[in-house]
């Protein structure tokens, strides 16, 4: 979006991938020495730095592969710095709030202990104590404190870091949005439409369970894959089609076709992209009452909301759209209008832009 507003944009990349094919032991030691090869690239950020003379730099994920010297070297070269806050990794050790299928928040009031008795990440006491141990360097370093500006993407999140005690002038809200828009479709109201991933924390048991109680003159289709495909496709609930995995272009056609997108997850989602996406297509969004979805739907408008994990208010909510196809269709043209207005590139780009200008 910035290259297509005339911006040079230079991205630095690693993948946590290169782990993966650490052993055990290697894999220790490298959380441990110095958090990790920190002079290989802290030289490398002052190089590009040198050679590119950046305004600002602005970081998205640098757990574990980049780590605390790329912004030391930022911040010794006098470079900005703007850090996107995608989830909640710096608050809670599984970045979303979720433990053994409910909203926890342990962690805020607890501290980490309660992650690491937890093992919560990865589902181990020891890979979440070594997870904590990296945060607090960044914590011990004063990465944070350095940091110009937080970017999140919600009211619900910035609340969130409040809560734990951030600067409330360094943490601003600056929303998703789609750098293209795939336009508005006929709103045929064919089939209703799950597209995610099929985690617990995503709510899709409690969607079938919705969908089992009732019968239902339209198919519910569910795109997406997950460690819970096979369990929850064996369940033998009726009137649903599995399409698996699908391209982006794929699931907008699906979209224009829905009578509603159902997202009905039951953690904290930081801003699900999949509700701009319908917006964007002309389509109500059904979603859980529950983090930045209870900001992003405003209930009678542009969807409805019900209180996450409860089958038979998710069934109501479908079933009302059904019943009422033109309060449907004008939540859809509600919904395109609200997408206008708040998450395209264009305004999207000012919103950007506006704090990058705060910091240089």
């Amino acid at each position: 979006m910035l290259r297509s507003f005339g911006h040079k944009v230079v991205e630095l990349r690693r993948s946590n991938k290169a782990l993966d094919a650490l052993s055990l032991p290697a894999r220790f030691c490298f959380y441990f020495q110095g958090i990790y090869f920190e002079r290989q690239i802290f030289n490398e950020v002052r190089a590009l730095i040198e050679q590119e003379k950046p305004d600002v730099a602005h970081f998205h994920n640098s757990f574990f592969m980049i780590g605390p010297a790329a912004y030391e070297a930022c911040f010794d070269a006098g470079i900005p710095v703007v850090q996107s806050l995608h989830n909640y990794r710096f608050l809670c050790a599984a970045a979303t709030f979720y433990h053994r299928g409910r909203v926890c928040e342990e962690c805020l009031s607890l501290g980490r202990r309660a992650g690491i008795s937890h093992g919560c990440w990865h589902g181990s006491m020891l890979s979440t104590w070594l997870l904590t141990r990296v945060i607090r360097e960044y914590e011990k370093r004063g990465i944070l404190r350095r940091i110009n500006r937080f970017i999140v993407s919600s009211d619900f999140s910035r609340r969130k870091y409040l809560e734990a005690g951030w600067d409330t002038g360094h943490v601003v809200v600056k929303p998703n949005f789609l750098d293209t828009d795939p336009g508005c479709g006929p709103f045929q109201g064919k089939h209703v439409l799950y597209a995610g991933t099929l985690q617990p924390y995503k709510g899709v048991a409690t969607l079938l369970k919705a969908w089992g109680s009732r019968s239902w003159p339209i198919p519910l289709k569910i795109v997406g894959t997950g460690p819970l495909a096979r369990e929850l496709s064996s369940l033998g609930v009726g009137n649903i089609e599995w399409l698996g995995q699908r391209s982006q272009g794929e699931v907008l056609s699906l979209m224009k076709d829905a009578l509603c997108v159902v997202v009905p997850s039951e953690c904290y989602e930081n801003f699900p992209r999949v509700i701009i996406e319908a917006y964007a297509c002309g389509v109500p969004v059904v979603a859980s009452r529950l983090g930045a979805m209870a900001e992003l739907v405003e209930d009678g408008k542009m969807g409805l909301l019900f209180e996450a994990g409860t089958p038979d208010k998710l069934a109501s909510a479908i079933s009302r759209l059904i019943s009422e196809p033109v309060l449907a269709a004008q939540m859809g043209q509600a919904a395109r209008q609200i997408f206008e207005e708040r998450y395209t590139a264009s305004v999207n780009y000012d919103q950007i832009l506006r704090v990058y200008q705060q910091v240089t």
